[in-house]
């Protein structure tokens, strides 16, 4: 009795939670080529988008460029495998900027971006979708002083630089993790830099 009671306990107790990726239709194409979103994808629970909204509404709602809203996939978690460190009924009253940390198994890699003129890297407007320019490990050079006080200024979506950032200028370190925000935009994560970057404001050291 006491171990078909353990047993059932076990199994109800596996936090899961129902979450929903947004993407643009080339990203949607990406997804579909890899057969399910890459680890570090950010995902939202439904309850944070009205019922019915359009796709502009979603993306002023999640702060992505126009299209990245147009797409949607949903998928069906288990806390402890996506690194999410609460149970599901906290996880649906949390807001909603959840990134996937831990890779499944049966997630494959995707091909890595190539970087074919690195001299006109400032110039980058648009990341490639769910490729990474920069992945885990390489070295590289956060943007001079006039092109990130000029990006925060005129940047209107996600993850915007805060005034803490501007002071790392100029500054060489090493991408620590990377993930992909709604629509397949790179986020990095630097060594002993703080804050989550963009790749625009990135550069090959």
């Amino acid at each position: 009795m006491s171990s078909t009671g353990a047993a059932a306990s076990s199994t109800t107790d596996v936090a899961t939670t129902t979450v929903t990726h947004f993407t643009s239709d080339g990203g949607m194409q990406a997804i579909s080529e890899s057969g399910t979103p890459r680890a570090g994808t950010y995902v939202t629970t439904p309850g944070e988008i009205p019922s019915g909204s359009t796709s502009g509404q979603v993306e002023s709602i999640l702060e992505i460029g126009e299209g990245k809203g147009t797409n949607s996939i949903s998928l069906t978690l288990q806390a402890r495998i996506w690194g999410f460190q609460k149970t599901a009924p906290q996880l649906a009253a949390a807001h909603s900027s959840f990134n996937c940390r831990n890779r499944p198994k049966s997630i494959q890699p995707t091909l890595r971006r190539r970087i074919h003129n690195r001299n006109k890297l400032m110039n980058l407007s648009k990341p490639v979708p769910y490729k990474e320019a920069f992945p885990e490990g390489t070295k590289v050079k956060v943007a001079d002083s006039a092109f990130l006080t000029e990006f925060k200024e005129t940047w209107k979506y996600h993850h915007k630089l805060q005034p803490e950032q501007l002071g790392y200028a100029d500054k060489a370190t090493t991408v620590k993790k990377v993930g992909f925000y709604h629509g397949g935009d790179p986020v990095y994560e630097l060594t002993d830099v703080p804050g989550l970057w963009l790749e625009q404001c990135l550069r090959p050291a």
